[in-house]
């Protein structure tokens, strides 16, 4: 259970920089 919902997290926080970086893209 644990191991499942530590790669969810890792997962929301690696989409969350994805999104970051897209919209930083975006803005140059």
């Amino acid at each position: 259970y644990s191991k499942v919902r530590l790669s969810v997290v890792i997962f929301l926080k690696t989409e969350e920089n994805y999104k970051k970086d897209y919209v930083n893209i975006n803005n140059i």
